[in-house]
């Protein structure tokens, strides 16, 4: 049986992050999105602490910023770091920020 999971945390410059899976074990998959957002120096939020600011496409199902944010180069570096490391994880399905 497979379960869809949705992780919100905050990566650099504050940006919002929202992480959609799709694992056989939340146990084991929790603890390693949350491993890779404390090794990037990012936090995994509360359900709901990032998701405010976002809009669930109904024809895509894709998660949509309803306002951006500015990073600087340094900060857009290292938020491609984790997204890329975030992608990289097998049941990670979709990585979504509102970072510009």
């Amino acid at each position: 049986m497979l379960f869809r999971s949705m992780y919100e945390g905050y990566g650099p410059g504050g940006c919002g992050i929202i992480v959609t899976a799709l694992t056989d074990n939340t146990n084991r998959t929790s603890p390693e999105i949350k491993n890779i957002f404390t090794k990037a120096g990012c936090s995994l939020g509360a359900p709901g602490s990032v998701a405010w600011n976002f809009a669930k496409n109904a024809e895509t199902g894709d998660w949509d910023p309803t306002s951006t944010l500015d990073l600087d180069d340094k900060d857009i570096e290292k938020l491609a770091s984790l997204v890329d490391q975030l992608e990289e994880h097998d049941d990670v399905q979709e990585v979504y920020t509102n970072a510009e």
